[in-house]
């Protein structure tokens, strides 16, 4: 008999987590659609643990939001702080994975996208790609995708990015090469 009251008890303890999280991501998101800075730090003290797809949620709306104050918050609170959290997407025998940088400048919160460009803890190569049972197709470049919005300063920011990480590989691979083989 035992097992059954404690089968049930953590049963009602899960649905309350639940109800408390639930709850807690609908007042979480209303703040962040009315840029409500205040009241998203306020919210994301909170220690409930949101759902992937709740917390993919709630960093799209950050970033629709394009302040970079709501966003930083609501990125500390859902991913850690991670600048490089993948946003993915599932639906039948496909699945999308998005950078917060692509997810930026596809929405055009470009100060998000700034932000995010100039963070060095940023992987600006990632482009995102779909995988499904037909293969898989990869995004154009963040660089790339700015171009294409017309995000000036996030082109500027990428580019010398883009420049310096290619410069380094350069120097490494020419490094290599003057060591004599050991073979």
């Amino acid at each position: 008999m035992g097992a059954v009251t404690n089968f049930f008890q953590r049963a009602e303890e899960k649905w309350q987590r639940n109800r408390i999280a639930n709850a807690a991501f609908k007042h979480l998101k209303a703040a962040i659609h009315s840029n409500d800075l205040i009241a998203v730090r306020a919210l994301s003290n909170d220690p409930v643990s949101f759902q992937p797809d709740q917390i993919r949620d709630l960093l799209v709306a950050a970033v629709e939001t394009n302040s970079v104050d709501i966003f930083n918050t609501v990125l500390e609170k859902c991913a850690a702080g991670d600048a490089n959290f993948k946003l993915e997407y599932s639906g039948g025998c496909t699945v999308t994975q998005s950078s917060l940088l692509s997810v930026a400048i596809d929405i055009g919160s470009e100060n998000i996208a700034l932000a995010l460009a100039k963070n060095p803890a940023t992987d600006i190569k990632f482009t995102g790609c779909i995988c499904s049972t037909d293969g898989q197709e990869n995004d154009p470049s963040p660089l790339d995708a700015a171009r294409k919005k017309n995000m000036p300063e996030v082109v500027k920011v990428l580019a010398k990015r883009t420049a310096t990480a290619l410069r380094a590989e350069a120097n490494s691979l020419e490094a290599g090469a003057a060591k004599p083989s050991k073979i």
